[in-house]
């Protein structure tokens, strides 16, 4: 599989060429709040560690530090990145937001409507199965930025329903 994680201080969405029952994969994990740190992140990791496998190609959203985002929630988000990639044994990728950015919608640092209207415009039913949820729409995303680097092509118009050579 290659899968796009978006990642939240309490959640992950990922989306992937194939999930564990070779279809598609859309999923999104959120805890609820009122749980510790630790609680919360055991819980990611857990439900992380179901999706992912030794085979896979995983290209994360790299934490960003920018705009509204104070220097907790930067930390927040890299306690979640750093305890769902150790529960991982995927090969794992960081992203920088503006990278996926550029590679899919053209330009990096554009807001979250105009990716959903990329995915929308370029990939109909990707879009219609991430269901409104931008976490999902983010994660197809960076999910066909990973399909590029694995297939090692600038062509961006690829099948989301290949097998791929590993």
């Amino acid at each position: 599989m290659i899968a796009g994680v978006d990642i939240g201080v309490r959640s992950f969405a990922i989306v992937g060429s194939e999930g564990p029952k070779d279809e598609p994969l859309f999923y999104f994990y959120e805890i609820p709040k009122g749980k510790s740190r630790y609680e919360e992140l055991r819980d990611l990791v857990s439900t992380f560690r179901d999706l992912t496998c030794d085979e896979d190609y995983l290209f994360v959203e790299e934490p960003p530090l920018a705009g509204g985002r104070n220097i907790r929630t930067f930390a927040a988000l890299n306690q979640t990145v750093g305890a769902i990639l150790s529960a991982t044994t995927a090969q794992s990728y960081l992203v920088p937001v503006d990278s996926w950015k550029k590679a899919t919608v053209g330009k990096g640092g554009v807001g979250k409507e105009l990716v959903g209207q990329w995915l929308r415009l370029h990939h109909p039913g990707v879009w219609a199965e991430c269901d409104g949820n931008q976490n999902l729409m983010d994660a197809a995303c960076i999910a066909h930025y990973g399909f590029t680097v694995v297939r090692g092509s600038g062509n961006l118009a690829i099948s989301w329903d290949v097998d791929l050579p590993v």
